[in-house]
């Protein structure tokens, strides 16, 4: 059985294929893998095509003004995944619900909705918005909890790094001036990683803080549709 309107799916893009484009199905698979699907992005005025590096990195400047629109998709040539869900979880709405919220989306989200960013504000925000009435993304909890770990690396590399020195340097003099050298580097490293933290630990907050800015606005403006 193919998608059906109302189903939250989603296909890998990028170069790794790490990264996630979501959506609402608005027409049913046909038998041949075509479907329309409703998504949220920055796309190209000439080709059509969503941009792949729009709205990247880890800040606001990041953003870029995005739209709403209907495609029509393959999902057998794009590799489209149907999103599950805990049927227990009460906040998952029906496909008839879910397939409202989305046109909704479709005639108010582009003026609604803010700038668009690939982790902050995306497709996936968009679509669980529409399944589940929370605006938000799972791909910036993993990058979140990637930095964390990061963070955690960068306080035990360096210590490493000066041990380490340390045993070079009583073995010969010219292992001890290398060995301060890659200490250093590590030291360094690890320095980096910590204010990159910190900068993506001080964007967590201003970014839970947005969603429940966007939500509270979509949920007003969506009663009265």
């Amino acid at each position: 059985m193919g998608f059906v309107p109302g189903d939250h799916v989603c296909r890998a893009k990028g170069p790794t294929g790490t990264v996630k484009h979501h959506g609402i199905v608005m027409e049913a698979e046909a038998k041949d893998g075509w479907f329309e699907v409703m998504e949220f992005g920055v796309f190209d005025k000439e080709t059509g095509k969503k941009k792949l590096m729009a709205g990247h990195g880890l800040d606001i400047l990041g953003m870029e003004r995005g739209d709403v629109r209907q495609s029509r998709v393959n999902s057998k040539k794009d590799g489209w995944k149907l999103v599950s869900y805990n049927r227990r979880d009460s906040s998952v709405k029906s496909n008839a619900e879910t397939l409202k919220a989305a046109k909704f989306l479709l005639e108010k989200g582009t003026d609604i909705l803010p700038k668009y960013h690939i982790t902050f504000s995306n497709g996936e925000c968009a679509a669980r918005w529409c399944k589940t009435g929370k605006f938000e993304s799972g791909q910036a909890d993993t990058l979140y909890d990637s930095v964390n770990k990061a963070q955690a690396v960068s306080k035990v590399l360096p210590m490493a790094a000066v041990t380490k020195s340390a045993t070079k340097s009583r073995s010969s003099s010219k292992s001890s001036k290398s060995g301060t050298a890659t200490a250093a580097s590590v030291a360094a490293l690890g320095t980096v990683v910590m204010a990159v933290g910190t900068m993506v630990g001080n964007r967590k907050e201003q970014v839970q803080k947005d969603w429940m800015k966007t939500n509270a606005n979509l949920d007003q403006a969506f009663a009265a549709y």
